[in-house]
């Protein structure tokens, strides 16, 4: 029994050990394409960033983004009280029918055939 118990347990710690052997590897090839390819980055000739000029057609924009929004969640709202109300869950409440019952007895039939 302590011999199982033993090659189980060397086998597992061989396992563990590929495992993380696997995982560093991969690793440390992330770390050596990184290195070996770096990300260029883009050269801009602005020294400082530019900030939009705010008009109000960009402020009726927003105005507007934000009405849509606002209808989008009411809408939402709604259509999830209309959910509620149309009763998709009283079929789960309601008792198993003549089907299910046959189909448990022959389930226990055929365990009982079994044994």
């Amino acid at each position: 029994m302590s011999e199982l118990i033993s090659q189980g347990l060397t086998i597992s710690v061989i396992g563990i050990s590929l495992t993380f052997a696997a995982l560093g590897i991969l690793i440390l090839m992330m770390f050596l394409l990184v290195r070996l390819f770096p990300v260029k980055k883009e050269k801009n000739d602005i020294s400082r960033p530019v900030e939009p000029i705010k008009s109000d057609a960009s402020r009726r924009g927003v105005e507007e983004e934000e009405i849509a929004a606002a209808i989008a969640a009411a809408l939402s709202y709604f259509r999830s009280l209309e959910i509620g109300r149309s009763g998709l869950g009283e079929s789960l409440e309601t008792e198993p029918g003549s089907w299910w019952v046959m189909g448990k007895v022959k389930q226990q039939h055929n365990v009982v055939n079994r044994k």
